[in-house]
């Protein structure tokens, strides 16, 4: 919404947006003198008792009980109108929002500023973010804690709409997001916990097989909480290669195929450690020598090395 209030109703903001914004003579004022920082008597003066008699303060304000207001006022680039932090008095004949009110909203002054700036900044990475997403070839889903879509790029619409039993993919997808979000509320205080968890799971089905994996996108990225996002990847017809033929081929000791093997399960370099029973050192000293005789830059890398395609 373009107003939003902990007082007033959804219907007043909008009644105040659609007709009494254009008589707002605070409103107009305000924005004659280009004040960030302002009150009443900033506003009117000695003009306070026409104010007073004023449409908007006789129809508007006064039955809504706004006695009093004082506020903070930015411009925004490229935007129409400006973020505006609002303080009312409900209460007819109390002490006018004086030099005090004033000289306290100037301390937050810039505290509002950079939230404001911040919000924008969110905003625009989220509108990024999405393009990209968008113009990927791979099927990405994001999701909110409650399992709710908040955004699905065309090439997963495409997959989902190509299968025989959609529903069944979406029973996969079911699975990891509930597991996620599950997880999530046992690490609540566990960030770096909550951040490196990932699942990967299968779904074959008439149509093609595809690797589903499901982790967490932090708030850096989209300014908001916690989400998690589903990628699906296509799968080629294969079969696994032997130990043997992958020992050979790669000159993998027994340790490095068996870290080779969890890191195509998806299994981060943490959960490869405790797997295996071996330190988090041991283990990324294990992937960074898998990574080197199967000639990969990455995890993702790693599966398709270990299949005859």
């Amino acid at each position: 919404p373009v107003l939003y209030s902990e007082d007033y109703s959804q219907s007043t903001l909008e009644a105040y947006a659609h007709h009494y914004y254009e008589i707002d003579v605070g409103r107009i004022r305000r924005d004659e003198l280009g004040l960030e920082v302002w009150n009443r008597w900033r506003l009117h003066g000695s003009n306070l008792r026409q104010f007073w008699s004023s449409e908007i303060h006789q129809d508007f304000l006064a039955p809504n009980k706004i006695f009093d207001s004082m506020g903070l006022t930015i411009p925004i680039r490229g935007a129409a109108k400006p973020a505006t932090l609002f303080f009312h008095a409900e209460r007819p004949g109390t002490p006018q929002f004086g030099e005090r009110g004033v000289s306290l909203l100037g301390l937050l002054l810039p505290a509002f500023k950079a939230g404001v700036r911040d919000l924008l900044r969110y905003s625009h990475q989220r509108d990024s973010l999405g393009n990209h997403l968008d113009s990927l070839t791979e099927g990405i889903r994001i999701c909110d804690l409650k399992g709710e879509v908040v955004h699905q790029n065309p090439a997963f619409t495409t997959v989902i709409m190509a299968e025989q039993y959609p529903e069944m993919i979406e029973r996969v997808i079911f699975e990891i997001v509930h597991t996620l979000v599950a997880f999530s509320r046992e690490q609540s205080l566990a960030v770096d916990a909550v951040a490196g968890k990932r699942l990967v799971h299968e779904y074959h089905g008439p149509k093609g097989s595809y690797e589903i994996r499901g982790s967490f996108l932090g708030r850096e990225l989209l300014g908001s909480e916690l989400r998690v996002v589903i990628s699906m990847h296509r799968i080629v017809p294969h079969t696994t290669l032997s130990d043997v033929v992958l020992q050979e081929r790669f000159g993998l000791t027994v340790r490095e195929l068996e870290v080779a093997r969890r890191l195509a399960q998806g299994e981060s370099t943490k959960e490869v450690a405790q797997s295996c029973g071996i330190s988090l050192h041991t283990a990324r000293r294990h992937t960074e020598k898998v990574f080197a005789k199967l000639g990969v830059r990455n995890r993702s890398q790693v599966g398709p090395k270990l299949r005859a395609n």
